[in-house]
């Protein structure tokens, strides 16, 4: 099985056509992991487990076309 993890600033390879990714993943407070839609004030879900919180993004941004951008700690994109 092909290894999907996306690192820190990185936006999903299959679909990187967007030029903003409406799906945001970043880790919360207390060692979780968010799953945000751009706009929203409040979080899609919330997931124990980083990899947990980008399946989850990647499903629901391939269903509506677009990509995944992972957020670093202080919400800011990250290099990898």
């Amino acid at each position: 099985m092909e290894d999907r993890t996306l690192h820190e600033g990185e936006i999903s390879k299959e679909l990187s056509g967007v030029d903003e990714a409406p799906f945001h993943v970043e880790q919360g407070e207390d060692s979780s992991w968010v799953v945000w839609r751009k706009g929203s004030d409040l979080p899609e879900t919330v997931f124990a487990s980083k990899q947990d919180a980008l399946d989850q993004a990647e499903i629901w941004a391939e269903e509506a076309g677009t990509s995944v951008l992972v957020n670093g700690n202080a919400g800011e994109n990250q290099p990898e």
